[in-house]
């Protein structure tokens, strides 16, 4: 547990393709699905789709918000056509270049697998905190984590804040707050240890053979 929190808080994000991106986010999370990018979890991408994710986990809540936002018309909310026109040159001119090197979309998407994987380590819980309901939501995961961090903090984190945030940082933060109110239900190191234990079972017992008199 304990190196879950260091590295949450330490943690920085990576450079690809010479594009710096942002810590990976709730934000990131929920634009990938607003615009239904399935690339990081899916096994089979197009060039394009990890190009769009790469993009999306490069900006801010904010730039993706007006990027990606969607506009109120008569047939229902639409899509943003200028914010979509933007991100697809981007998508384009920053694929020209890939598309003839062998290998490039199996190398993007396997470092940005690394990448989400690093900010999306989160400490261990005892299965009571699912008993009891406390991640079961009735809205999008990436809503109840933001409000639970600007409630937690009282409003020292912004609703912006809060999407931008660290997306395994964010997670350590609502546990702390959960600790501090009560909600005791993390795993410490040594009941990881024990539990681990546990799980493996007791040890083989020793088999008994002959010695050389051929006495036991």
């Amino acid at each position: 547990m304990d190196e879950v929190f260091l590295q949450a808080a330490l943690l920085q994000p990576p450079t690809i393709l010479g594009r710096r991106l942002k810590p990976f986010s709730a934000g990131h999370v929920f634009v990938l699905d607003a615009i239904g990018n399935k690339a990081l979890f899916s096994r089979r991408n197009s060039l394009q789709n990890l190009l769009q994710t790469l993009l999306v986990c490069c900006q801010s809540w904010r730039e993706n918000s007006c990027m990606f936002g969607v506009i109120p018309s008569s047939a229902g909310f639409l899509c943003d056509p200028a914010g979509h026109a933007e991100a697809l040159r981007k998508v384009e001119s920053w694929g020209r270049g890939l598309r003839l090197r062998p290998g490039a979309r199996r190398l993007l998407q396997a470092e940005l697998q690394v990448y989400v994987r690093a900010f999306t380590r989160r400490a261990e819980h005892w299965d009571i905190a699912e008993k009891r309901g406390y991640w079961k939501l009735r809205v999008p995961w990436p809503f109840g984590l933001v409000t639970s961090l600007v409630i937690g903090t009282k409003g020292a984190l912004t609703l912006e804040q809060a999407w931008d945030l660290p997306l395994g940082f964010a997670w350590c933060l609502c546990d702390a707050i959960g600790n501090l109110n009560g909600t005791n239900t993390l795993i410490t190191p040594d009941e990881q240890k024990a539990r681990e234990a546990v799980r493996a079972g007791p040890a083989p017992r020793p088999r008994l053979g002959k010695d050389k008199h051929g006495s036991r």
